[in-house]
Order: C-alpha cells, then sequence, then structure tokens
C-alpha cells in the first residue's frame, strides 16, 4: 500500500478526481500542492516542498494548458510544462519516488489523411505543431530522462466536474453558451477522443496500484500510457450529443478549423490508441456513455 502520494497543480480537474479517489483509501496519505504551494520552475522550492511531506509517488498535473495563450507566453509555457517537470523528476530520482507526468495528446500534430487514420500508438512518432504541443513533449522527455521510476499518461479532451482554473472544459462551455445563443459555430473537422477525468483518474489509479510500469527500463516508450476513453468524434459532433442528452433545441454550425482561425495551431487527428492499457488493466467507457454519466453528475451537484 502506497503511503504517501502528491498531487502537483491541484487546483486542475484531473488532480480534483484524483483526490475524490485516492482520499478515502486511508492507507494514503494525500497532499495537494497548487501553484501557490509549489512553483515547480523553482527548483529550490521543489526540493524544499517535496522534502518537507516526501511523498513516495508524486503526481504531476501542473501545467500551462491554455493553447491559444500559450503561443505568445512561450518562455513561461516552456518553464512549467517542461523545465519544471525536469525539476521534479530530480528529485524523484534522489528520493526514489514514483513518478506520473500528465501529457496531451497534441504531441500528435502532424497533418493527416483521416480516411486512412489509425490512432496513434505510443511508439508512434511525435510531431507536435504549436508551443504548448512542444512544451508537454519536452516536459515528457525531462520527466522521463531524469526519473527512472517514472511514466508519462497522455490523455485528451479532458472535462470533469471543477473545469480547469482559468480554462473551463468543453463540456461546460458549451452548456453555458447554449443559454446565450440559439446557433453555435463548432469546429468540425478536428478528430479526437473527449474524455471524462474521473474516467482517466480512475485508469491512473489502476497503474499507481501496480509496481511493474514503473520499474527501470532502458525504452523509454515503455513507459508512456495513451488513457481515453473510448471511440472518436469531432468538437461538433461532440457538442450536438451534449445538446442532446441535455433536450437543448441549440443548433451546431460545423466550421472548419481555417475558420475558426484560433492562434495555435491544433491536431486534425489526435485518436490515442488506447490498446496497451485496455489489455493489461481494462477498457474505459465510450465517449457517449461517459459523457452521459458526467452530465447526470452535474445535475446531481446542482
Amino acid at each position: 500500500m502506497v503511503d504517501s502520494v502528491a498531487i502537483l497543480g491541484g487546483q486542475g480537474q484531473l488532480a480534483f478526481e484524483l483526490q475524490c479517489l485516492l482520499a478515502p483509501d486511508s492507507g494514503r496519505s494525500l497532499s495537494i500542492l497548487g501553484r501557490e504551494d509549489l512553483d515547480v520552475t523553482n527548483a529550490a522550492q521543489v526540493d524544499a516542498v517535496l522534502s518537507g511531506i516526501h511523498p513516495q509517488i508524486v503526481i504531476n498535473c501542473a501545467a500551462q494548458t491554455q493553447v491559444d495563450v500559450a503561443e505568445s507566453t512561450s518562455e513561461n509555457t516552456f518553464a512549467i510544462n517542461a523545465t519544471g517537470a525536469g525539476h521534479v523528476g530530480r528529485w524523484c530520482a534522489a528520493n526514489r519516488a514514483r513518478l506520473v507526468y500528465i501529457s496531451t495528446d497534441h504531441v500528435f500534430g502532424q497533418s493527416i489523411d483521416r480516411a486512412h487514420a489509425r490512432p496513434w500508438r505510443e511508439t508512434d512518432q511525435p510531431q507536435p505543431v504549436s508551443v504548448y504541443a512542444r512544451s508537454k513533449l519536452a516536459g515528457e522527455q525531462a520527466t522521463l530522462e531524469a526519473c527512472p521510476q517514472s511514466i508519462v499518461v497522455r490523455t485528451c479532451g479532458l472535462y470533469g466536474e471543477r473545469p480547469a482554473k482559468g480554462k473551463g472544459n468543453f463540456v461546460q462551455t458549451m452548456l453555458r453558451l447554449a443559454q446565450q445563443r440559439p446557433v453555435l459555430k463548432v469546429v468540425d473537422d478536428q478528430w479526437c477522443t473527449p474524455s471524462s477525468a474521473q474516467d482517466v483518474a480512475q485508469a491512473i489509479c489502476s497503474l499507481l496500484d501496480d509496481p511493474e510500469p514503473f520499474e527501470p527500463t532502458t525504452s523509454l516508450t515503455s513507459r508512456i500510457w495513451h488513457i481515453t476513453n473510448t471511440g472518436s468524434t469531432t468538437w461538433a459532433q461532440l457538442a450536438r450529443e451534449i445538446f442532446s442528452l441535455q433536450g437543448l433545441t441549440t443548433e451546431v454550425t460545423p466550421i472548419t478549423t481555417a475558420e475558426f482561425n484560433a492562434p495555435a495551431h491544433r491536431p486534425g487527428y489526435s485518436v490515442l490508441d488506447t490498446s496497451r492499457f485496455t489489455q493489461r488493466y481494462g477498457e474505459l467507457p465510450g465517449w457517449k456513455e461517459a459523457l452521459a454519466t458526467y452530465l447526470q453528475r452535474l445535475q446531481r451537484s446542482e
């Protein structure tokens, strides 16, 4: 049984779900560290704070995740997502702590013909096309190289009961906009797998309960795990499903990525192949089922 777990980036939606799952376990001591508690860009502070609580497992959710903002704040984005990840990794290595670094489907940004597409495997070569994506890939590499007992979890399109601070999540944004406008324009040429933060958190807990993924190995890609709900969709199709489940009459007008014209490039196809995780731990629910469950949770919490 793990005695001590520290979750960095404690104000995010995945961190919240991890806290809900790990806190009831009386055998665990749980520390939740937000940015006001720990600035991962400060190596001395990382050493001091983590040495003060000495966790046996660190889950690094600390990140700058605002994709468009990252384009104009690249230095700060890399400091948090990459350099900070290295600081955490080196502390974990020196103190023999296991480490989980949370990453993103955005590392696969290369153009692809969807007619011939297949979900991205852990062994596929990333080609990030935004500052955010490049910083997260650098964070993966810094983590894996610094700490032999580390793993990377790539996930996609997270939504949770507590939206990410300063960002929100797509589902709650659509519900809010549906109250303001009868028609919404939503991108329909980006394919991914929107994923429940609760489901992803449960999957991460499965990894935490299994020491084998954290055993040191010379193969860095064998320490990368793809974890999402199953299936794939576009943001426009997801919006339609949200409105259908909620009985809303809001219409969705599909637009292209070029028409949306966001500052940062997004992947056209970033569906992750989760078969490696599924074969060992079991399959997560389909994205439609997960969405329905999430919306029911939201209604109960109102």
